[in-house]
């Protein structure tokens, strides 16, 4: 009877399947390396990107705000302009008010009054004087409510007779001093009256 011995044969066959494994997870091992180190390069370059974005983002952001402040020193810087212009706009109104003002006094007092003082409290005007006659005061009155601007509304708040100097024999006559009244807002202005402690 003839033997056979497969036993060489078997352990060929086994080196192979073990070098076919070996090659397989080498293989495999290989691939995973490579997937893993491009997973990493991809990964990296994504984190590279979203850096320069968050960079660009706060380049930007910076570049807004120093816009910001500016236009925000701006707009301060117009508001001063215009409440300056807005004073000065105001002070040439006045003066322009107190021009006319002077100027209509000037034109429309009889001879026989005198005129002391002129003073102007916010929208109130207060004017003092003295005339000969009470008719001279009324014509004051007449003639201021014949012009134009504040004086047009001017009424007669107080009048009185005036003592005649010391030493004075008063032959001349006494003298009547006024207080006339009148305001510079619409509002605040009535109309012309008589409001005296005694007309003689």
């Amino acid at each position: 009877m003839v033997k056979l011995n497969f036993l060489p044969h078997r352990v060929s066959e086994e080196k192979k399947r073990q070098q076919q494994f070996c090659r397989m997870l080498g293989g495999a091992m290989a691939a995973g390396a490579i997937s893993v180190s491009l997973a990493d390069v991809l990964l990296e370059r994504q984190i590279a990107q979203q850096t320069a974005l968050v960079r660009l983002l706060q380049d930007e952001h910076g570049k807004l705000d120093a816009q910001l402040r500016k236009e925000n020193e701006l707009q301060t810087h117009i508001a001063e302009l215009t409440q300056r212009q807005q004073r000065i706009a105001a002070l040439r109104r006045q003066q322009n008010e107190t021009t006319q003002l002077l100027q209509t006094l000037a034109n429309q007092t009889p001879s026989n009054v005198h005129l002391r003082t002129l003073k102007q409290q916010a929208a109130h005007i207060t004017l003092t004087g003295s005339a000969a006659t009470p008719a001279d005061i009324l014509q004051l009155l007449a003639n201021l409510h014949g012009s134009e601007g504040v004086l047009s509304h001017a009424r007669l708040q107080e009048t009185h007779t005036a003592q005649p100097p010391s030493g004075s024999d008063g032959r001349d006559g006494a003298g009547h001093d006024f207080v006339i009244v009148t305001d510079t807002t619409p509002a605040a202005r009535t109309s012309p009256a008589l409001n005296s402690k005694a007309m003689q």
